[in-house]
């Protein structure tokens, strides 16, 4: 009997701890996917209009390229309340998809990039 309540107690230690690191590893998964994300979205930022809008819908993400990042690339009018002025750019939503189907989405990044406006 004892070394039934041992063993159960045993098996519920070693459960806890191997849920502790697969959401630990979950999370530390997100926080690349962020920064690749991020990484990713600035140098979209840099490109003049016509080369971010001649991108690939999958472009890889990350310093080793671990991610496919599933871009939207959508040239749009932006109104400013206000002023009145309409801006023109693109809108660039990020998606970063988990490696396996049944986990959560690991990042969704959106960004306005204004078109440079002429004097």
């Amino acid at each position: 009997m004892a070394s039934a309540i041992l063993f159960a107690g045993v098996l519920a230690v070693i459960t806890a701890i191997m849920g502790g690191q697969h959401k630990a590893l979950e999370a530390h998964r997100r926080m690349d996917a962020a920064l690749a994300g991020e990484e990713l979205m600035w140098q979209l930022a840099a490109m003049d209009t016509g080369t971010l809008l001649a991108l690939p819908a999958i472009l890889p993400a990350g310093p080793l390229d671990e991610f496919d990042a599933e871009l939207t690339l959508e040239p749009v009018d932006h109104d400013l309340p206000g002023p009145g002025v309409i801006v023109r750019g693109t809108h660039v939503h990020i998606r970063i998809p988990p490696a396996f189907t049944g986990d959560p989405l690991l990042v969704e990044l959106d960004l306005f990039i204004p078109e440079p406006q002429e004097p």
